[in-house]
């Protein structure tokens, strides 16, 4: 059922008919520091600080209330949090961050797609310019391996699955499409993608494109066996990790694979096949030895009719084996019920987002100690 497709598209209509657009290549300052709740936070990018020796983050989601998208930032491992930006007119969904001021958050608008840059650490956001012709973005949609080369995964329209990428080797000054082969099933409605250099990136959805030159040229990988890609995350040109999802209106009939790669995506294995009783998995990132994925499980709590569902955060460390990757359930917070997006700014130090048991505030949950407990922070 994709639980944050429903949420996601009752913030849209409540966007759509706000006020306020906010203009191709205009320029926000940030805001103060806040304390005020927040919608649904929908993702997440972290690193270390080493010359302050602390974890600085910056989170996306949705204005509780009101609507529209907020970027959030952190310089403490999330203990606080100050609203940088707040769009009444869009949803912002996934960020991404190469340094302490460089990031990228994607979202989307009544006219389409928008991405915004930084090049300040937040202090001021400007919105780039969208190549016409990509009409829809999905959640896993943007990885940068540097503070110049960026690419975009999503769709030829909004309504079509067929697949796209963009690309900017100049930080988002120009964005422009680059040439995909052809594939039997459409891919932008699952689109995800994950680029470790300049050079390599893995594209996934319903199947698989792997580039080694910059997207000069993309060649298909092999699945089988494998549900519809949704998100992935690449330790290496050669190591990804990517996480399966088959949609339902009815938790019990969902599905969600852990499938990797260590041949940079040319050929792909189910790690976990249909993860008992988890619904959807829908982060994920990895390093050189481990990766942790994040969705929602459920429970049924009465067989009805109609049956009723509890749900809880779905939280796995995988740690990298002489056989593969082993996977291991970790317990988060009682009072979330569905995580969104995970990062790690070291194998101990991870923030987790996602929604409360209501699905009107956001959750974030974070640990230090590589999730032997994670702690619910303030957004």
């Amino acid at each position: 059922m994709r639980l944050q497709h429903l949420m996601r598209a009752l913030v849209l209509v409540a966007a759509a008919g706000l006020a306020g657009v906010f203009t191709l290549g205009s320029t926000a300052a940030a805001g103060p520091a806040t304390t005020a709740p927040i919608g649904a936070v929908w993702g997440v990018s972290c690193l270390r600080n080493t010359i302050m020796s602390n974890t600085q983050c910056w989170a996306v989601g949705d204005a509780s209330g009101t609507g529209g998208g907020e970027i959030l930032t952190t310089v403490n491992g999330g203990r606080t949090w100050t609203v940088q930006l707040q769009v009444s007119s869009l949803s912002f969904e996934k960020v991404t961050c190469t340094s302490a001021s460089y990031c990228w958050v994607t979202g989307r608008g009544s006219s389409g797609p928008v991405i915004y840059a930084t090049a300040d650490g937040g202090k001021n956001w400007t919105a780039q310019t969208v190549p016409k012709g990509l009409g829809g973005v999905t959640r896993g949609n943007i990885s940068c391996s540097g503070n110049s080369d960026c690419w975009v995964a999503g769709s030829t329209t909004a309504l079509r699955p067929d697949e796209a990428v963009i690309a900017t080797t100049n930080g988002g000054a120009t964005w422009k499409f680059q040439t995909l082969p052809k594939v039997s099933d459409g891919m932008g409605q699952y689109a995800a993608i994950s680029c470790t250099s300049a050079r390599d990136c893995v594209f996934t959805g319903i199947g698989a494109l792997t580039t080694t030159d910059g997207g000069a040229k993309w060649m298909s990988g092999t699945v089988k066996g494998a549900l519809p890609f949704v998100a992935v995350s690449c330790s290496s040109a050669k190591d990804c990790t990517a996480l399966g999802y088959s949609e339902s209106a009815v938790p019990t009939n969902e599905a969600a694979d852990i499938v990797t790669t260590t041949t940079g995506g040319a050929s792909w294995v189910v790690s976990v096949k249909q993860v008992a009783s988890v619904g959807e998995l829908n982060g994920v990132t990895c390093w050189s030895s481990g990766c942790v994925a994040v969705g929602y499980g459920y429970t049924v709590t009465s067989n009805g009719p109609p049956a009723k569902y509890s749900f809880w955060p779905a939280i796995f460390a995988g740690t990298s084996t002489s056989t593969g990757m082993s996977w291991k359930r970790q317990t988060g917070a009682s009072t979330v019920s569905a995580l969104n997006d995970v990062s790690c700014a070291s194998t101990k130090d991870c923030i987790v987002v996602g929604s409360t048991k209501s699905f009107t505030l956001g959750a974030i949950l974070a640990t230090t100690n590589g999730g032997i407990t994670w702690t619910s922070q303030q957004p």
